[in-house]
């Protein structure tokens, strides 16, 4: 599996190398607590079978555009943190003939990360990281739109986020802005 991240916004300059260090790590730890806690759910062999071939895309991008995105595809005119696009079946025989399938693709509003690691009080890596889960979650087709969906999404997220030793005072060895 490959993650791809793009600074497509230009207020702030990002740290490519944090990007590339936290994302493969976080998906692989995502994809296995989803399946150690929902086998029936997760898509297993058929996962397993593709992941060689299987591409995520990740943009960060300014208020101005994930307001625009959240308008066109969910009629919602208003900034959001993350967006979650899923791409592909992942049953659809045809993708195994593929050399690479693009999985999905996450949008990440840079400004709402800054904004609520602000208000959160802790630190932008950890809230981007919170973010980059809660979109890879909503890609494996979990959703918080009633109590009971949101109670799993939201311990899945923090099992990730324990397991991986993300605390609200998390420090990354790398920064995600470069000053």
């Amino acid at each position: 599996m490959q993650v791809y991240f793009s600074n497509q916004q230009r207020k702030h300059k990002l740290n490519p190398a944090w990007f590339k260090t936290i994302g493969p790590q976080l998906l692989g730890s995502t994809i296995s607590i989803v399946k150690e806690n929902y086998p029936q759910e997760f898509v297993l062999d058929k996962f397993n079978d593709l992941k060689n071939k299987l591409i995520f895309n990740v943009y960060i991008i300014s208020n101005l555009k994930i307001k625009a995105i959240n308008k066109q595809f969910r009629n919602i005119n208003k900034a959001t943190d993350v967006l979650s696009f899923k791409l592909v079946d992942i049953n659809d025989p045809y993708l195994n003939f593929l050399d690479e399938v693009i999985y999905g693709e996450l949008f990440i509003s840079l400004e709402k990360a800054i904004e609520q690691s602000q208000n959160l009080n802790h630190s932008l890596e950890r809230e981007l990281i919170f973010l980059y889960i809660h979109g890879l979650l909503h890609l494996f087709d979990f959703d918080h739109e009633n109590e009971y969906d949101k109670k799993i999404m939201f311990d899945l997220q923090t099992e990730i986020l324990l397991k991986n030793k993300i605390s609200r005072n998390f420090e990354s060895e790398f920064t995600a802005l470069i000053k």
